[in-house]
């Protein structure tokens, strides 16, 4: 935790201190799964919430960094048991946007993401120990970080207001090595509203 404050610290500086500079916030939908030597389980629908930071390079390339609180995991059946994991993050991506020179309702969004795991639940909240997983439980079960890459595309429908689309890529994995042999790895599709001041 101490990591993600000290580079939260270091980026908003940046941010705030530019001239073009133009401060948001957003809030949509997330669908949470994850990808792993099984190809993943079903789809969980959560939200996400958060301000955003955007500085102007030109007129068609921008950076924005964002810090969003936002409700992933997902549901799968284990050894015949349903199964609903909760995976809430505190998470900044660092993105690059680029803006149509012909359509400029229409942006493109790419960059890496950091995010902190904030909070974790089980549903049923035994479920790993039928996995002789013993000696683990809560969020000892699951890494503090999570590592990725977002793509997205936004739509301007006025001045303040623009609807976003999303997918994150996660890139590392989100359970304890030590705990559970597993290569999961998060996948969130969102889509959502955000505003600008």
């Amino acid at each position: 935790m101490k990591k993600f404050i000290v580079l939260i610290l270091f980026v908003t500086p940046i941010f705030l201190s530019a001239q073009d500079f133009e401060f948001g916030f957003r809030t949509g939908f997330n669908l949470g799964n994850y990808q792993g030597e099984d190809n993943g389980g079903n789809y969980k629908f959560a939200a996400y919430g958060g301000a955003m930071f955007t500085h102007n390079l030109s007129d068609i390339v921008s950076l924005q960094t964002e810090f969003n609180y936002s409700m992933q995991g997902f549901r799968d059946h284990v050894n015949g048991e349903s199964v609903r994991v909760d995976l809430d993050y505190i998470s900044m991506p660092l993105l690059v946007q680029f803006t149509l020179r012909n359509y400029r309702q229409f942006k493109f969004v790419f960059g890496p993401q950091i995010a902190y795991l904030v909070r974790s639940n089980e549903d049923p909240d035994n479920f790993h120990q039928s996995l002789s997983i013993t000696e683990f439980s809560g969020d000892d079960i699951f890494e503090d970080y999570d590592y990725g890459a977002v793509i997205g595309m936004e739509y301007e429908i006025n001045e303040q207001f623009f609807i976003q689309a999303r997918y994150y890529h996660g890139i590392s994995k989100f359970y304890n090595q030590n705990a559970v042999n597993s290569d999961a790895k998060n996948r969130v599709f969102s889509l959502g509203l955000a505003f600008r001041i």
